[in-house]
């Protein structure tokens, strides 16, 4: 008995270390992209469906991605996407009331006005493609601060 408690003591450490080894805090400004080819989940599950037989069917770059979202369960999941200190793009999956929230900022105004949003959210990384995805864990923070709005 005492062998089988230390056994599951020493698997739920395990298992709670890996856990937390995939959280990271990401922290970048709110980047903008002007024509989104990928942005899959405020469309139609009908549009879906003759997407993935007719267009999504291929081993294209496009095509793998929508099946990797598909099969993890984020295709109809919002995300937005940061720019981070090296320059680098991430798209992190949020809640829909932290995408609504977001989204109440536009590229334009915030260029014109001379400000960014800086992001922080805690993630879980999804390494599922050479360019890694993340999922919020929980609710984002933000901030509007003094700065240059990028966009591509």
């Amino acid at each position: 008995m005492r062998s089988k408690i230390i056994f599951i003591f020493l698997l739920l450490t395990s298992t709670l270390e890996v856990l937390s080894q995939e959280m990271e805090v990401v922290n970048g400004d709110l980047y903008f992209v002007i024509v989104d080819f990928v942005r899959w989940f405020d469309t139609p599950d009908s549009t879906l469906l003759r997407l993935e037989n007719e267009s999504y069917s291929g081993t294209d770059a496009i095509s793998a991605l929508f099946h990797e979202l598909k099969d993890n369960g984020l295709l109809k999941k919002p995300f937005i996407r940061l720019l981070n200190s090296k320059g680098e793009v991430r798209t992190i999956f949020v809640s829909e009331e932290d995408f609504k929230e977001i989204s109440r900022f536009d590229c334009w105004d915030l260029i014109e006005e001379g400000r960014k949003v800086e992001i922080t959210v805690k993630v879980k990384r999804l390494d599922l493609r050479p360019s890694p995805l993340f999922i919020a864990v929980n609710p984002l923070s933000y901030k509007l601060v003094g700065g240059k709005t990028k966009h591509n």
